[in-house]
């Protein structure tokens, strides 16, 4: 379902409203002169149906207004509408009149308990209702989802489509399909309690996570008898253990053994930060500098 603005909307000769050549089916958001929402009305196939109650409730004394009249008069601080710290809900709308967001604000500030966002098609791409947050890909298939402040499950993207990071604590949210379907980069990372050991040897038979290069694994329930499924992953020749309760340094020696080549290594949580030593002013003499170590 998609959602405009009204003003983008043109009434033919025969009443029905369209958007561009088509008759349009969805929400219109009328705009007064001063940039605060004057209604939502529902349209089917370029008729009218009436007032929609599809937004956000808002908080007490607050307006809807259109995000693009908020101001920000520094770096960092409260956003302004008419002078003041804005209270309210804000609408986002795209240079061609698709609204893309709604948010509420506090004082000027997102409150980060309420909000919604979608893609130009209409299709929803983020929820965010109290303590639970959910986000979409485009064909509608969950791609983030959060309860009580933590994210549960996580297929995080790189900007060109590739997997970079899978976050697994319940598993009753992972679309095996869609996982399948994506790309990971070279250097991937795992991250929850819901990735064990059993977890590991399916994403290794079914997704192609089972081939990448340089992996991470985080805080996982992975146990000792993964080592021999890291081993058999078709080009692993890196791998960081962080924070998983059953991969020790023995493991990671394990592996190394087991797949000559691969390095493993051991991430001690327990370990201080290395100490950082003066560098010598050679490189910064002449131009260049230097590269970080360690």
């Amino acid at each position: 379902m998609q959602r405009m603005r009204a003003s983008f909307l043109i009434r033919g000769v025969d009443g029905r409203l369209r958007h561009g050549k088509a008759l349009f089916s969805g929400l219109a958001y009328s705009l007064r002169h001063d940039g605060t929402l004057d209604s939502l009305m529902a349209a089917s196939e370029g008729v009218i149906t009436g007032p929609s109650p599809d937004w956000l409730p808002l908080p007490e004394g607050g307006l809807r207004v259109n995000s693009a009249l908020l101001e920000m008069p520094e770096d960092y601080g409260p956003r302004l509408f008419q002078g003041r710290p804005f209270t309210g809900v804000a609408y986002a709308f795209t240079r061609n009149g698709y609204c893309t967001s709604e948010v509420e604000y506090a004082g000027g500030f997102a409150t980060e308990v309420s909000e919604r966002r979608w893609y130009v098609s209409g299709q929803p791409k983020m929820h965010v209702d109290g303590g639970e947050y959910t986000s979409w890909f485009p064909d509608g298939r969950i791609q983030r989802r959060g309860l009580k402040g933590e994210l549960v499950y996580g297929l995080n993207t790189r900007d060109d489509g590739h997997l970079r990071e899978l976050v697994l604590r319940d598993a009753s949210f992972l679309d095996m399909e869609i996982l399948s379907a994506l790309t990971p980069t070279e250097e991937f990372q795992m991250l929850g309690g819901a990735v064990d050991t059993a977890m590991l040897h399916t994403l290794r038979e079914q997704t192609d996570i089972g081939a990448v290069p340089r992996l991470r694994l985080v805080q996982t329930r992975v146990g000792a008898e993964g080592v021999e499924i890291l081993a058999a992953f078709k080009n692993l020749r890196e791998v960081w253990f962080d924070g998983n309760p059953g991969l020790g340094l023995q493991e990671a020696r394990k592996l190394e053994r087991l797949r000559p080549g691969c390095v493993a290594h051991h991430v001690d949580p327990d370990a201080l930060p290395p100490v950082r030593r003066p560098r010598v002013l050679s490189s910064a003499a002449n131009g260049h500098t230097a590269r970080p170590r360690g």
